[in-house]
């Protein structure tokens, strides 16, 4: 998808959000990585097809189709490792890593990919040692990768499970990656924020599920008492429900399920009113979850803006330049664009593509110093002499200060072993300014031939705008998405129904706090916690009655009658809360009045619900043809989750009363 330039509309959209993402972005990253810290396979392995790189005559694998050196190597590296020679493969990796310096990038992406691959079939079949080595060099090709370094420390693991200090390390190197790279983070940021949303709010559905449980005599009860007549029998239950699903019919399942603590409230013990005001908390926080959301949406899309970034960190992939390429064809007027083909195609020694990129751009502005000096290096590069010193001299006409432009030429001299006047640039760049010649120095000193003159990068500068029409785009993916899980309900309505939800709480507060409910002990003034009521007489709570049937003058039979009633309430209770426990864990804890131990269990079962339901059963529908072989790579969770529930049902289960 295209990014243009942010419309004013789009501006006055973003800066409505724009101080809350900026100085919340460190801490919901850091909420990301804690809340999926056994990454995902789509950050912690890469789902790539092995068939897609094993054919060597068929081999396609970007840029390194243009460097025929890096495509022999690699067609050798890649059949050594599948024979098992680590020698050879180690000798062809130096060679390519010769390469990746030849062509000025940090990164081979697809390189990596294909080692990921080679990897993951190793790990499905069993053979640990192979899937480290090939792991190991997908962080040589893509050091830069988060998903490199994951799977290595997966693969560490799967070999040694003793090795855990060095599966920790590779761990650590990737969520340093992953926080530290914009788009990686992103994407990041977006699918944990997915998860967190999805299981958050499970996690509250079965909470308030097993509060509604708790005490749905004393709820209906409570609402039936607002109405002139007093509701008994058959008609209090059912119209204590036509109440309680009245926001479902007039607002969907999210007004539904945000309105349902307010019929609880007056009900709940203090803990359950706690875990209301945590929900009131996550209710207002989701709409920049769907910001964080359709912010990895929109980077997915965002190719230019990808592209772009990727140069700025010196570095690019084959998408890199198909990308351009296609922003090019549509803006062909954009200027940054037709510069960045430039200084991608000289670092892939296309001369003719570069100074053709580099043109375009001067047509907009001939006298732009950065892409003179860079056109430039692009026939220094070509080791076409002659017409790279005639560029700088070009670029000095447009600026005289310009340090580079006079160090260049003085590398450029030198090469011609034109000694004399290289040394005289060089001291007129060091008279212009010394600190900034001295950096150029140490900057490529030791270099090779091509790297000796200096390119002048993409700044942050040149993102700034593009960054601003991913936030636009971001803006846009953030109200579809929010459409597909609210319907009609616009963000800015969602945060007024939850203004008036929290009011309401508070309203709702001080209202039982002041008003004496029916529901209420007779003998103690106390509220039922549960209330549950034993027989039809003044309702009174469990220990008022084990008090009072303990007093002279009660018969036997009506002391035996309320002793077996009080033991039968607590029997049923405690039987609900263990059946609750062991099919969905934490639920019975709320059910028995552990509400934040409940809530953080709950928040765990529904983490595995959500992702196993959203990620793992799709991708298992999707290999119906190999389904053991992906069963296989789902192993460690799958033993993660039977392991919860056993402990939930063992060392962790409580015998609620």
């Amino acid at each position: 998808m295209t990014l243009g330039r942010p419309s004013p509309e789009g501006r006055g959209l973003i800066h409505a959000y724009g101080l809350m993402i900026k100085f919340a972005r460190f801490i919901m990253a850091l909420a990301a990585v804690a809340a999926l810290a056994a990454a995902p396979p789509s950050f912690g392995e890469g789902k790539v097809d092995e068939a897609r790189f094993a054919p060597v005559s068929e081999l396609s694998v970007g840029d390194i189709e243009h460097d025929p050196e890096m495509k022999k190597s690699f067609s050798i590296w890649l059949e050594a490792l599948h024979k098992g020679d680590e020698a050879s493969s180690f000798a062809e990796t130096n060679r390519m890593l010769e390469g990746m310096n030849r062509l000025g990038t940090r990164n081979l992406y697809p390189l990596s990919d294909a080692c990921i691959a080679l990897a993951r079939s190793a790990l499905t079949g069993g053979d640990a040692a192979k899937a480290v080595t090939a792991a190991r060099y997908a962080t040589f090709f893509a050091p830069d990768s988060a998903q490199a370094h994951f799977f290595l420390a997966r693969a560490i693991f799967a070999k040694n499970k003793a090795d855990v200090s060095a599966a920790g390390m590779s761990a650590f190197t990737g969520f340093k990656k992953l926080l530290t790279d914009r788009i990686q983070r992103d994407l990041f940021i977006s699918q944990a924020a997915l998860y967190m949303l999805l299981a958050v709010g499970t996690a509250f559905v079965i909470t308030f599920i097993a509060l509604f449980a708790q005490s749905h005599q004393a709820v209906l009860s409570n609402i039936t008492s607002f109405f002139p007549a007093a509701q008994h029998g058959f008609w209090r239950p059912l119209v204590g429900a036509m109440v309680i699903l009245a926001p479902l019919a007039v607002g969907g399942w999210q007004i539904f399920i945000i309105s349902l603590p307010l019929f609880l409230w007056p009900c709940s013990r203090r803990g359950a009113r706690v875990l209301m005001v945590i929900f009131a908390a996550f209710v207002l926080s989701a709409p920049y979850l769907f910001m964080n959301m359709a912010r990895g949406a929109a980077m997915a899309s965002a190719d230019t803006y990808r592209s772009l970034y990727l140069l700025s960190q010196s570095t690019w992939d084959h998408d890199t330049k198909l990308a351009l390429e296609r922003e090019r064809a549509r803006n062909p007027e954009d200027t940054l664009v037709a510069f960045a083909l430039g200084l991608l195609n000289k670092s892939r020694k296309d001369r003719p593509a570069a100074v053709e990129a580099f043109d375009a751009a001067l047509a907009q502005d001939p006298r732009d110093i950065r892409t003179l000096i860079n056109k430039g290096n692009a026939y220094y590069v070509a080791r076409e002499y002659e017409d790279a010193v005639a560029m700088y001299r070009e670029a000095m006409e447009a600026d005289p200060q310009s340090v580079e432009a006079h160090f260049n030429l003085s590398v450029t001299f030198n090469e011609m072993l034109r000694t004399k006047d290289s040394e005289g640039e060089y001291n007129k760049a060091n008279v212009i300014d010394p600190k900034r010649t001295q950096e150029l120095v140490e900057l490529t000193k030791d270099q090779e031939h091509d790297r000796k003159v200096v390119d002048f990068p993409i700044t942050d500068a040149d993102l700034k705008s593009y960054e601003q029409a991913a936030e636009e785009r971001t803006m846009s993916v953030g109200a579809s998405m929010w459409s597909v899980y609210f319907g009609a309900i616009t963000m800015k309505t969602y945060l007024g129904i939850t203004a008036g939800f929290i009011a309401l709480l508070a309203l709702s507060h001080v209202y039982w706090m002041r008003r004496v409910s029916h529901e209420v002990c007779s003998s103690c003034a106390s509220p039922f916690l549960p209330p549950i009521k034993l027989g039809p007489e003044l309702p009174q709570c469990n220990q008022c009655v084990a008090a009072q049937i303990t007093k002279a003058g009660v018969s036997s039979a009506k002391k035996d009658k309320k002793r077996k009633e009080i033991r039968e309430s607590k029997e049923r209770r405690r039987m609900a809360a263990v059946v609750m426990d062991r099919i969905i864990p934490g639920a019975g804890r709320i059910y028995a009045h552990e509400y934040i131990s409940g809530l953080l269990f709950s928040v765990l079962t529904s983490m595995i619900l959500v992702y196993g339901a959203g990620f793992i059963m799709p991708d298992l529908m999707e290999r119906e043809g190999a389904m053991t072989d992906a069963l296989k790579l789902y192993i460690p969770f799958i033993a993660v989750a039977a392991v919860y529930w056993a402990l939930m049902n063992t060392a962790l289960k409580r015998e609620f009363y």
